[in-house]
């Protein structure tokens, strides 16, 4: 279509590692509605909305605010089990949130962030995050089945894994272009990207996390499925919870979550991840020294200057003021001079 491309996900879906295969099976670059800094070395066009050669635009956003910002006629909604994006979304923002905290992460890429400890502390903070996660789950596929389904191409995150090549091909054909052979079969190698694709030794799996707790994962399936339209997505691409959970769902369990859309910050913020950490005496790196306190660093100052003057050597007699003497290695190491023998 003349009006664009909106490729759209529910966060934690797969967005930036389907528009690094896009672009490197077709040569065209793709926007997006977000100007995430981390990303503009794998995905150049990062940030940019409307220019004229981007093949999509990629938004986490309900359509009726993506649409209001782009001029797209056709939509790729990208799909995955949700309680695997769900998890893979709190990774993410966990390592936003400790980054931009009083402890911070290491600069690295926050879409690599991976859960590393998780004790009971952290766990009842994301079953919280989790709860809210699952009715926006819910509300984003209800949004999107009101669409005009002739204008929406869906693509399961979980047949890009099993086959790659026949994914892509109906989805670029959708776009209006004709799949190149050679092209589809790099792109799976070069979008191996370190920057957008966590390290699976370290990763803590949305498996493991939900498939040892019934009561977690049966209240997260429950509000997945809070409308008709999430249920039918579900069965159609064959999602299941871990557990045989039953057919308990209900919107009104959904009411109360978090109104600011796909990111549920009421149950997730720097102050109550640090808290929760703590209580699970789970040791959070750092740039450099912790901060301080103005008041704290106004006492420090006069200690620490104290330290580094002595630390410092004193200067010699004909040496600038300063520097240390230069002495020959032997008279380094202690020996006496020949005229005090």
């Amino acid at each position: 279509g003349s009006g664009g491309v909106v490729l759209a996900s529910f966060p934690g879906s797969g967005n930036t590692w389907m528009r690094l295969l896009l672009e490197y099976s077709t040569g065209y670059l793709t926007g997006s509605v977000y100007n995430d800094i981390e990303l503009k070395r794998s995905l150049p066009a990062e940030g940019n909305l409307h220019a004229p050669s981007l093949l999509a635009v990629k938004a986490h956003l309900l359509p009726a605010n993506y649409l209001a910002m782009t001029s797209a006629d056709k939509v790729i909604l990208l799909s995955r089990h949700p309680l695997d994006a769900i998890w893979a979304e709190f990774n993410r923002r966990t390592g936003e949130l400790l980054r931009s905290g009083p402890q911070q992460l290491p600069a690295t890429n926050t879409h690599v962030h991976v859960v590393e400890a998780f004790g009971a502390a952290t766990k009842q903070l994301f079953a919280r995050y989790a709860m809210c996660m699952a009715c926006k789950w819910a509300l984003y596929v209800l949004a999107h089945a009101e669409l005009d389904q002739r204008t929406v191409h869906h693509v399961r995150y979980e047949e890009m894994l099993s086959d790659m090549e026949s994914t892509l091909r109906r989805a670029i054909a959708f776009v209006g272009l004709e799949p190149y052979g050679p092209r589809l079969r790099c792109a799976r190698h070069l979008a191996a990207d370190n920057s957008v694709q966590r390290n699976k030794s370290k990763h803590l799996t949305a498996a493991a996390v939900f498939g040892t707790d019934k009561t977690l994962a049966c209240a997260v399936w429950s509000r997945a499925n809070a409308n008709a339209a999430s249920r039918n997505l579900i069965q159609r691409f064959n999602y299941a919870p871990p557990f045989d959970c039953g057919q308990v769902t209900d919107m009104s369990m959904c009411a109360q979550s978090d109104s600011k859309a796909g990111n549920c910050f009421g149950t997730l913020n720097a102050a109550s991840l640090k808290r929760a950490f703590l209580r699970d005496r789970v040791q959070l790196p750092t740039i450099g020294q912790p901060r301080h306190r103005p008041a704290q660093r106004q006492k420090q100052r006069p200690i620490q200057r104290s330290a580094q003057r002595a630390a410092q050597p004193r200067p010699g007699p004909h040496s600038p003021r300063g520097r240390r003497p230069m002495l020959p290695p032997r008279l380094m190491a202690g020996q006496e001079r020949p005229d005090q023998r």
